[in-house]
């Protein structure tokens, strides 16, 4: 179980560059989270905040980790991936982790992929007080 003081967008979703390997769109969102020491399984409990909220089911359209093959298709497909974050704080009786991460999303029609990465920047900017048990 871990608990989320606060969940913020480090910027606004914004499209990459260049295409996937597939010629698909790719928008990418940034974000940080300040969290009570310790968090379990970070990646993983923000990929829940997804899915409980559904935008994505994990393993068929959402993936988190560097080591993910996402799938041929249309999609939009769904990466989470940690960013590392800056170091911790101390209070006089707490530790404060400083996390980011960044998701990724990738499909074949650019104004389906673009409304994906705005609901997921809508969910986690500016979430507070979240506790995650995965």
């Amino acid at each position: 179980m871990s608990y989320y003081i606060e969940i913020n967008a480090m910027q606004h979703p914004f499209p990459l560059d260049s295409v996937d390997s597939q010629h698909r769109v790719m928008f990418s969102c940034n974000f940080t989270c300040r969290a009570v020491y310790p968090v379990s399984n970070f990646e993983r409990e923000m990929a829940k905040v997804i899915t409980d909220n559904s935008l994505a089911t994990l393993g068929t359209n959402l993936w988190y980790g560097p080591q993910v093959s996402i799938p041929d298709g249309d999609g939009p497909y769904i990466q989470l991936s940690s960013t590392g974050g800056r170091s911790s704080d101390w209070s006089h009786t707490s530790k404060y982790e400083n996390l980011s991460f960044q998701v990724l999303v990738r499909g074949s029609d650019y104004d389906v992929t673009k409304t994906k990465i705005h609901n997921i920047y809508t969910l986690f900017n500016g979430l507070e007080k979240l506790t995650i048990t995965v």
